[in-house]
């Protein structure tokens, strides 16, 4: 199962859509989404890294929250420094939830897959979503769509195959 690496502060601004009032509440928000987008995907280990260039009392820390394990880096580290050497000592372990593109490419370059912070936050469930921790009653019921879905004639081709990069990612994209 797919091991996350997310630097928490860069998801947190995707997620906010507009200025941020109180850090600390956004992080607990931020955390408490997690958590349940974990709740609907148990296998998922999640770590999120924050910077702790924004809080002058921290010096590299360990902490959880729920399940999730929360790192804030050293003072003179960012948690883009954090997360490459966490990729060097671990290759092709992680899944990275970055919008920097040097964090990505780091994270490609040590065979991880590396995804923007806004694909990711498209897969978070939604505020008003249950999951079925919440209430087991939702447990069972599964819609799985149409009874019938529509077939199609159209024949793919080679032609319509996807480079063996993008399979792969969208192979391993199938399970968050």
């Amino acid at each position: 199962m797919p091991h996350l690496l997310i630097d928490g502060y860069n998801l947190l601004y995707v997620l906010a859509k507009g200025p941020i009032l109180s850090l600390q509440k956004s992080r607990e928000a931020l955390l408490t989404q997690l958590n349940r987008y974990q709740g609907l995907k148990p296998g998922v280990e999640i770590c999120v890294v924050f910077d702790s260039t924004y809080e002058n009392h921290v010096d590299f820390q360990r902490d959880k929250f729920g399940a999730i394990e929360i790192v804030y880096t050293r003072s003179n580290q960012s948690a883009d420094d954090y997360i490459h050497e966490e990729c060097s000592k671990h290759p092709s372990h992680y899944v990275v939830v970055s919008n920097d593109h040097q964090v990505q490419l780091s994270a490609e370059n040590f065979s991880s897959l590396a995804i923007s912070a806004d694909e990711f936050a498209r897969k978070l469930p939604n505020k008003n979503e249950v999951t079925a921790k919440e209430n087991p009653y939702l447990e069972d019921k599964e819609d799985k769509g149409p009874l019938y879905p529509k077939v199609s004639t159209k024949k793919k081709g080679s032609s319509k195959k996807l480079p063996k990069r993008e399979r792969r990612k969208a192979n391993q994209l199938k399970n968050l």
